[in-house]
């Protein structure tokens, strides 16, 4: 341990890390800049976590857009798409729970899932980027 000023680390000025700070903020704005004027959004270069979206909902738009009954793994890759967290240690586990109380689906096969007829019938085709409401 030092005993004296002299042999404790030089920490920079405060005032330093205020200025880089500011350097990296104008960087990342031209960076931002330069990537919109070429057309790709940030989205595109860094995808973040859908936390608006539901498993419950994420699920169901998954089955909506195929149009066909889905089994547990596919249903979890479509839902991991959205990206959309499955939690848990078993995700399948958590997915099933969550679409045994969803009344618009139903378990049509082991481990299998479809829309209820009455669901089928009062839906049209989703389009793939539409959020379906919970």
């Amino acid at each position: 341990m030092p005993d004296t000023k002299e042999d404790s680390p030089k920490y920079p000025d405060p005032r330093w890390f205020a200025n880089e700070l500011q350097e990296l903020k104008s960087k990342m704005d031209a960076m931002l800049k330069l990537a919109k004027a070429n057309g790709v959004e940030l989205r595109d270069v860094y995808p973040s976590r859908n936390t608006r979206m539901t498993l419950k909902q994420a699920a169901y738009q998954t089955l909506r857009a195929a149009g066909r009954p889905m089994h547990m793994k596919e249903m979890l890759e479509g839902v991991r798409e959205l990206g959309v967290p499955a939690g848990g240690r078993r995700p399948g586990n958590t997915l099933h729970a969550t679409l045994s109380q969803d009344r618009r689906v139903e378990l049509v096969g082991t481990n299998t899932w479809y829309l209820t007829e009455e669901e089928q019938a009062a839906i049209a085709p989703l389009p793939t980027g539409e959020k379906v409401p919970a």
